[in-house]
């Protein structure tokens, strides 16, 4: 059956390729451009009269181009844009433009033929028409129309399709509907007769572009029927993968055949986990498909995008880190990061109703089959916040946010008894942004925070814990121009832990001794012996970048304090990079974290894959558009820091 199943796999990359015939003519170009030739899969140097084929992609660094398609169609490539043949067939042309600017003078179209281009945020569908696309780095579209109509629509299927027509515009901002069309807000120049335009005349140009033919009488356009994005996509995994029992300890090696489809209706997405997992024998796994496991296929049940609509609500998997207001209670907490040998069911909100808002999480409901249970379900936090002077017009003081976060775990052993071991921080915060242009932005904040220990703690004779831990951090965030920083300066008493609830949370919740039978708990392994002497102070640098919409993305965190050199958790270091195959001559694709712990000298940091380390690192290899096969390896660590390794081969198919 698993070598069906693999011929299945290997077959459809011969289903999913595509013609290379010539589709296009590069027509002219100035400064640097870089032609990506997809049958040879690589970039070369652009040459005037170069024939362009299906999934070929113009890159115009600091120059422009022009192509030419065969229907006589024109398109014009403004500097620093990504644009890409998606499909170019009979009446179907479909582009991909990534970042930067077009222009296209498109021919008039036949009864039943398209020419659509797909941007991050949008869709755009047009007839006979002469429009500009551009994109923009802070995930905006703008879209403006100068002959004939264009629909546009979100890429996310949002909201309805929005008409544009000659003389409008509209803007398109990623996870909300199109903006309805208006005026084209400058002015349209008219051509003058046939004089020529100086190059440096033509930068100054209101539209910066050569000159087209002459614009036909225009058509009255039939009613046509939205386009709409896709409301359900699938994807595949094959391969191999070492389990481990978490209650035996046992590893066994698996075959495995993964399916993930996700649907999305409106602002609704729900997104499923089918994995199947066959031994030696080809025999399916045991126990993995029963009515009690059943809520383990949901990955995900989502409403809405986090921080683009007011309410957003998200069962399942956090496959984004989440961290509550500023990070000093939950920081970056995951509940997968024990996946796929423990998988858990966690829930997200926010709200914002402008004046007010609510935002919290429950880390895992999985076993919440009764109401009482919840104290056995992970633990749960949530903050309110309040903008009390957003309407009375004073500058900066109008943008002021105060808010108060409470997070509590009831039982972070996951037994219901009388013993109190409950940990509970709670917190107050402020924040204020003092300056928001598009080349500097500019927030000021601070937080105060303060452990509460169940009676435990402090009644067991075993430990010799002081309660009440506090802590406080000022600091300033933002953005310089793509790069998005944070400094915070933080001043904690010995017995308190900033980021209680953090990456590894569910990790450090409580370690289980057989020999003695007994567990203990964050809060105890870590405040064993404590006082609030001495005060540890010290500072949390965070930074990242967002580049090409998303296709290159980085962001790094390091925390320190004046900790003795014997400390378990600290300097800590934190990062995230990732980097789309559209930069990668569309071939490769990568994705790694790194999380490290108890990092003292530049030898612990060299020690990529020592204990205390969880590290994944992702190499994607393009065999077909559909097909991608990926390397896996994955290091986390037990109870005891010892390393947990496991390395996979998947191949994934979209379609």
């Amino acid at each position: 059956m698993v070598r069906i199943l693999l011929m299945a796999f290997l077959f459809s990359s011969f289903l999913f390729s595509q013609d290379e015939s010539p589709v296009a003519v590069l027509d002219d170009f100035s400064g640097r451009v870089l032609v990506y030739v997809s049958k040879d899969k690589k970039w070369v140097g652009a040459k005037k009269g170069m024939e362009l084929s299906e999934n070929d992609s113009i890159n115009t660094y600091d120059g422009n181009a022009t192509i030419f398609l065969i229907d006589g169609s024109k398109i014009f490539i403004k500097e620093n844009s990504i644009l890409s043949l998606r499909t170019i067939t009979g009446g179907k042309k479909e582009f991909d433009l990534f970042i930067g600017k077009v222009r296209a003078k498109v021919k008039e179209l036949l009864p039943g033929a398209k020419f659509i281009i797909y941007t991050p945020q949008a869709v755009c569908s047009v007839r006979g028409t002469d429009f500009e696309v551009e994109v923009f780095e802070d995930e905006k579209t703008k879209v403006k129309v100068y002959d004939g109509i264009v629909g546009v629509m979100d890429s996310e299927g949002l909201g309805k399709e929005v008409l544009v027509k000659k003389g409008e515009e509209t803007l398109v901002v990623r996870g909300k509907p199109a903006f309805p069309a208006k005026p084209i807000e400058e002015k349209i120049e008219k051509k003058p007769e046939k004089k020529k335009v100086e190059k440096k005349e033509v930068e100054k140009e209101v539209v910066e572009v050569p000159e087209f033919e002459e614009k036909k009488e225009e058509k009255p356009e039939k009613e046509r029927k939205p386009s709409r994005a896709k409301a359900f996509k699938m994807y595949g995994n094959l391969g191999a993968v070492a389990l481990t029992d978490p209650e035996t300890g046992e590893t066994k090696v698996y075959y495995q055949l993964s399916l993930l489809p996700e649907f999305r209706i409106g602002k609704l997405g729900i997104g499923l986990d089918l994995v199947f997992y066959f031994d030696e024998n080809n025999n399916l796994r045991k126990g993995d498909w029963t009515w009690k496991k059943a809520w383990e296929k949901i990955a995900y049940i989502r409403w809405g995008e986090k921080y683009k609509d007011p309410l957003y609500l998200l069962l399942g998997r956090f496959t984004r880190p989440v961290s509550i207001g500023n990070g000093f209670i939950v920081n970056n907490y995951s509940n997968m990061i024990q996946y796929p040998e423990v998988k858990r069911l966690g829930f997200e909100f926010t709200l914002d109703r402008n004046s007010w808002g609510i935002e919290g999480m429950i880390s895992d409901i999985s076993t919440a089959h009764k109401l009482r249970d919840l104290k056995s379900s992970g633990f749960w936090a949530g903050r309110i916040y309040f903008r009390p002077l957003i309407n009375t017009g004073v500058p900066l003081l109008n943008k002021l946010v105060l808010g108060g976060t409470y997070a509590t775990d009831i039982e972070p052993d996951g037994i219901i008894d009388e013993k109190d071991d409950s940990v509970s921080l709670y917190g107050v915060d402020a924040g204020i942004p003092v300056l928001n242009t598009a080349l500097l932005r500019i927030n000021l904040f601070s937080d105060f925070a303060m452990m509460d220990l169940g009676d435990n703690y402090i009644e067991d004779p075993n430990l010799n814990i002081v309660d009440k831990g506090k802590g406080f951090v000022y600091g300033i965030g933002g953005n310089i121009l793509f790069l998005k920083y944070k400094f915070e300066y933080r001043t904690i008493e010995n017995n308190f832990i900033p980021g209680y609830f953090d990456t590894y949370y569910d990790i450090d919740r409580y370690r289980y001794y057989s020999e003695i039978k007994s567990t203990t708990t964050k809060a105890a392994s870590y405040l064993d012996g404590k006082t609030r002497e001495p005060i540890l102070k010290g500072p949390l640098f965070r930074a990242g970048f967002n580049l090409m919409n998303g296709m290159i993305t980085f962001s790094a965190t390091y925390e320190n304090y004046n900790v003795k050199p014997d400390d378990p958790y600290y300097p800590h270091l934190y990062a995230i990079a990732k980097v789309d195959k559209r930069v990668l001559l569309n071939q490769y694709q990568v994705e790694f974290i790194y999380d490290k712990r108890n990092i003292h000298t530049w030898k612990d940091l060299s020690r990529i894959k020592g204990p205390n380390t969880v590290m994944i690192t992702k190499i994607g290899y393009s065999v077909a558009d559909n097909v991608m096969i990926f390397m896996v390896y994955r290091q986390t660590f037990d109870s005891s820091g010892n390393p947990q390794k496991t390395t996979t081969i998947e191949t994934k198919l979209s379609f």
